[in-house]
């Protein structure tokens, strides 16, 4: 039967995808759901597999493609298989989630299943070489992003809030397409990486 072939390569980010200076090429996820959709309801077609060689990287890109996903199963009725490269990890994972079957290689580095913000601050750079930096905010929460100066409590609070419940979002996610309780999920996840054949014996994957 004809078998649809999808390529999800690269660091995923939001929007179409492309190809960065220093990143390298990276999948956008308008790009992989467009591509999706074709694969799916192309006629003729009776299952589409997605060949993923992902890292990860924008956790609402990853959850756009997977809403795609589970979308266009629901409205096709057709088999959705995931084939791993070398790499399937952290966001690599989550768009692979709620496929019907997960392949992957001995070697494959795989799960990943955790959530990281990276937020630089320069404050103390900025203050031993003199640099002077003027403010202009509105809103109390402004400031939050910026390289300029670092965390206050209160803006750390949030953000371990924010992070802890992407994580959650995550875990949900996981148990819900591999069938798995919660609970076990998050035994193996917490941002481990998992080879092929470990991720198999902790139910991430369903063959080799």
């Amino acid at each position: 039967s004809p078998v649809a072939v999808v390529y999800a390569g690269g660091g995923i980010e939001t929007g179409r995808s492309g190809s960065g200076l220093l990143t390298g090429a990276y999948m956008g996820n308008e790009t992989v759901s467009a591509q999706l959709e074709r694969a799916f309801k192309a006629p003729g077609v009776k299952a589409v597999v997605m060949r993923v060689e992902s890292p990860g990287g924008s956790a609402l890109a990853s959850n756009l493609i997977d809403h795609t996903v589970q979308r266009l199963k629901r409205e096709t009725g057709k088999p959705f298989l995931v084939s791993m490269g070398s790499v399937a990890a952290s966001g690599g994972y989550y768009i692979s989630a709620h496929a019907d079957r997960i392949y992957a290689d001995r070697a494959t580095y795989t799960g990943s299943i955790g959530v990281l913000f990276v937020k630089p601050s320069l404050e103390g750079f900025y203050a031993r070489h003199d640099v002077r930096q003027d403010v202009f905010e509105r809103g109390d929460w402004m400031g939050g992003t910026s390289f300029g100066e670092d965390w206050s409590p209160q803006f750390q609070a949030s953000a371990d809030s924010a992070v802890r419940r992407h994580y959650d979002l995550f875990v949900s996610k996981v148990a819900d397409g591999r069938g798995l309780d919660p609970k076990v999920v998050d035994e193996v996840a917490q941002g481990r990486v998992w080879l092929g054949a470990d991720a198999m014996k902790h139910r991430l994957v369903d063959r080799i």
